[in-house]
């Protein structure tokens, strides 16, 4: 895959931001795209690894989405909303987490977008410990 395609920290930020900016202080309703978006990145997040192949992207995206469930459920919506799984899987940093909680933590936080979270905890990953196992 070249340089292009790959998905880069601020690429990946500016793209979270975007949909952050969609929401307001009332909470909308999900689109079926949208739904389905959460709820392919949360699958992901609770499937177990073993048997995809080892450097796959898709074990980079579900490592990053865990990494995010952990520290933020409404950054994690935002990241499924934002990017595809396959997309997420390309991004190369390591220091991602500390710049996207260091960016969420200076940014405001809209009201329907913690509703969301809210009201859709079905179709989010369980709070229980999440295997990390690869």
């Amino acid at each position: 895959m070249s340089r292009e395609q790959r998905l880069s920290q601020d690429h990946l930020r500016d793209l979270i931001d975007e949909k952050r900016l969609c929401f307001g202080d009332d909470y909308v309703p999900l689109s079926t795209a949208q739904s389905t978006s959460i709820k392919t990145c949360s699958d992901l997040v609770t499937d177990d690894p073993t048997s995809w192949p080892r450097n796959s992207q898709k074990k980079r995206a579900r490592t990053i989405l865990i990494d995010v469930w952990t520290h933020s459920s409404e950054l994690f919506v935002l990241v499924a909303l934002s990017v595809t799984p396959t997309k997420l899987g390309t991004l190369k940093s390591n220091t991602y987490l500390q710049e996207l909680l260091k960016w969420w933590q200076s940014v405001p936080r809209q009201k329907g977008l913690q509703e969301l979270v809210d009201r859709h905890s079905d179709i989010l990953p369980p709070r229980k410990e999440i295997s990390r196992s690869s």
